[in-house]
Parts: C-alpha cells; sequence; structure tokens
C-alpha cells in the first residue's frame, strides 16, 4: 500500500488562487497516477490532495515512488507553468490488505498512511517490512532512519528511508541514523485529565471521538486531530486535522502546525484548531522533563 500527498498545496491556493492552484494541483495528481499505472499499480482513491494506492508486490511500489519524484523533479526543471512549488511525500508498508466493494482496508493500510504522515516533502518513508522483501539493489538505496510509535501496536516500528536522490545516496546524513536517547518524560493536563508519556507509553492521541487518549470537546477539533509521540528522546506533536494546531511555548513563541509536526520543549499549551487569542476553550498544558 503507498500513499502520495501532495506538499505545498496550502501555499499555492493563497498565492495563485483556487482556478489556477487547482490546475496545478490536478497536473501533479496527474502525473503521480501516471507512475502508478507504469508499475502495474491500482489507484484505490483520491483523499483531497492525496492518492492511496496499491500494488502487486513491494519492489513495483517502491519503484513507483521513485519515479513519481523524479517526474516531478523533471518537470520543476523544464516547464515554469507546470507543477513548480508542489511535491510529494511518499509512505508505503507491505502486508495483506481486507478488500471489500473497491476499497482496501487494514493495519497495512493504516501503516503505510502513518508513513506518509511522517514523510516530509521529497521523501518516502516506508518499513522493515517492506525493505526485507526489496531486491539487493533497492535495499542499498534505502537508510535507517528511526523507530516510530504506532497506535494500536505494542512494538514500535522500525522505519527506512528510500533514497532517490544520487547525491543522497553518497552523502548519508548520519544525524538521522538510531543515537542513544535520554530518558525524557512528557506531562499532559486537559481539564480534570492527565496523562504521561514516558518509555512505557510513548505516545497519546488527541482529538473529539471516544478512541483518542484526550477528548477535547471542541467543535473546531477533527476527531482525530494530533499525536504526541516520543522520538530519540524529544516529543513531537504531529498535526493530523483540517483546523491546525496551535503550540504556544512559556516564553512566548507559538507557532502553527498543519499537517506538520514541532518538537515540545519546556512548559507550554495547546489549542486545537483555535488561535489562543480567539479562542474560549480550554487549553491543553504540556510540561516536558528530561
Amino acid at each position: 500500500m503507498l500513499f502520495a500527498d501532495i506538499s505545498g498545496s496550502t501555499a499555492l491556493y493563497e498565492r495563485l488562487g483556487d482556478v489556477a492552484a487547482r490546475k496545478q494541483v490536478a497536473d501533479c495528481l496527474a502525473k503521480v497516477t501516471e507512475q502508478v499505472g507504469r508499475y502495474g499499480g491500482e489507484v484505490i482513491k483520491p483523499i483531497g490532495d492525496e492518492v492511496m494506492c496499491r500494488f502487486p508486490d513491494a519492489e513495483s511500489a517502491v519503484g513507483a515512488a521513485i519515479a513519481m519524484h523524479k517526474a516531478l523533479a523533471e518537470d520543476e526543471r523544464t516547464a515554469a507553468e507546470s507543477s513548480a512549488g508542489l511535491s510529494i511525500r511518499v509512505g508505503l508498508h507491505f502486508g495483506s490488505v481486507i478488500q471489500d466493494a473497491g476499497d482496501v482496508f487494514g493495519d497495512t493500510v493504516n501503516v503505510a498512511a502513518r508513513m506518509a504522515a511522517l514523510a516530509k516533502a521529497g521523501q518516502i518513508v516506508t518499513t522493515q517490512a517492506t525493505v526485507e522483501v526489496l531486491s539487493a539493489e533497492l535495499r542499498d538505496s534505502t537508510r535507517l532512519l528511526d523507530h516510530s510509535p504506532v497506535k494500536g501496536k505494542k512494538k514500535e516500528i522500525t522505519i527506512f528511508e528510500v533514497i532517490w536522490q544520487h547525491e543522497d545516496v553518497t552523502n548519508l546524513a548520519t544525524s538521522l541514523l538510531l543515537t542513544p536517547r535520554p530518558v525524557a518524560r512528557l506531562l499532559l493536563r486537559y481539564q480534570e485529565k492527565e496523562l504521561q508519556l514516558d518509555h512505557d507509553r510513548p505516545s497519546v492521541s488527541v482529538g473529539r471521538s471516544q478512541p483518542c487518549d484526550i477528548i477535547v470537546d471542541n467543535e473546531r477539533a477533527s476527531r482525530q486531530h494530533a499525536r504526541i509521540e516520543h522520538r530519540r528522546g524529544k516529543y513531537f506533536i504531529i498535526d493530523q486535522s483540517t483546523n491546525g494546531t496551535y503550540v504556544c511555548f512559556e516564553d512566548g513563541e507559538q507557532a502553527f502546525l498543519r499537517r506538520e509536526e514541532i518538537v515540545l520543549r519546556g512548559r507550554g499549551m495547546i489549542n486545537l484548531g483555535s488561535a489562543f487569542e480567539k479562542s474560549s476553550e480550554d487549553p491543553i498544558h504540556f510540561v516536558c522533563e528530561s
């Protein structure tokens, strides 16, 4: 399973307007979809500016992901009116799925979507399960990134990046490789509820729906609004929402996230969907300790 998500589309709409931006987004998705077909894959469905795809094997999926990035990179170099300013982030995972009425479900789909959420623009992120079934040539073009917690799984998943640019293959960023993790914990408080994240509980989900670890009764909050997780001795908040996530640190610095992530540090507050000065809702308070 592969998810390809367009990065930079929000800024494009603001810069060009709806009509022109929508055309460029559609052109970008068309180029992505073309590579899916070339490598024997199938587009299951579009999800906004993202496409969800299925491939017969991991080799084909990784080949398609590399081809997608190269097609868009070439497009930027050769046509000023093409998908300039747009790039994609790709996540994929190898495993079995459940098929029903033209759609697919199951753990493999969920993990692939999580890999796409972890990826940055221009990046391909996958799992150890995928790397293990690749040819030796493609395995040589991967590098270990990290261990990532995934909701519903007791163990962290080992994640890899697929390198598709030659200069990145010859200059591996060793700072991304696993390093010893210092002891750290994060204290969260929302109204009367308190939670602690540490080695035994590395992540929590935040949103309006009942399955979330912290349920925020706010009409601007999405059902699964954000995740907070521990990686490499730090705590990251990852926005997964429509209206975005606002973070305010004790030194007064504020950050707005939309499908992005940031490291939590010191003390501060988190608002779901509303800026602090415009919200009457109770914020989520956090304290980082290490």
